[in-house]
């Protein structure tokens, strides 16, 4: 498939959205910028009584970078004009730092920092996500270099729905509902997430908003 350039530049508003682009932006953001900024500093309570650590700190900020940047570059892509282009080129390549060092410091946080033994689920559940975000984010940099943008659009949106978004899920009972996180909802967040981005993923490709 040739994705072919607009000449001119899209209204800001007129991007690639869908109900599941659409519900996971404003989750991820109440998320990063009111749960974990609150967090950071000190607004909220953490989620577990351990206090926050560096290794914690650096991981709520570059995550919450990541998350943002991809909110909008799965919204405007390069194809929707030279502006939007050229600023997707500069947010992608900053959401490739900031995305290898939030993984690596969230795995440092989940086993070392903040790691509780009660609640390996969490632990586990948090670097699968880890894991997949840094593998679709290298097979996201290789095929763009290849020109095979299809690919590339779909490992950048495992990313986000995947990457970004388990640990949203993972601690949705907590921060919404105000309740202990179960066990078994560990995995289950992980299923959530799992359906939403096929869902978001079919969506794109089949350019509707369902």
């Amino acid at each position: 498939m040739v994705v072919v350039p607009d000449r001119l530049n899209r209204a800001l508003y007129d991007g690639n959205l869908s109900l599941w682009w659409l519900l996971s932006a404003v989750l991820s953001l109440w998320f990063t910028a009111y749960c974990g900024l609150g967090i950071l500093f000190g607004a909220l309570a953490p989620p577990t009584p351990a206090p926050v650590g560096p290794a914690f700190a650096l991981h709520l900020v570059t995550c919450s970078l990541i998350s943002w940047i991809c909110i909008w570059n799965l919204f405007h892509t390069p194809s929707h004009g030279p502006r939007y282009r050229s600023v997707h080129k500069v947010l992608g390549r900053a959401a490739m730092l900031s995305g290898g060092i939030s993984t690596l410091a969230g795995f440092y946080t989940a086993w070392v920092e903040r790691y509780n033994p009660n609640n390996m689920g969490f632990s586990i559940g948090i670097s699968i996500g880890g894991a997949l975000q840094l593998g679709a984010q290298a097979l996201g940099w290789y095929f763009v270099r290849r020109n095979d943008i299809p690919k590339h659009q779909l490992f950048m949106s495992v990313v986000f729905f995947y990457g970004c978004c388990i640990p949203l899920w993972m601690r949705f009972p907590h921060f919404v509902l105000n309740v202990a996180v179960p066990d078994w909802w560990n995995g289950a967040g992980v299923v959530v997430a799992a359906i939403i981005g096929q869902l978001a993923l079919a969506a794109h490709r089949r350019k509707r908003f369902l």
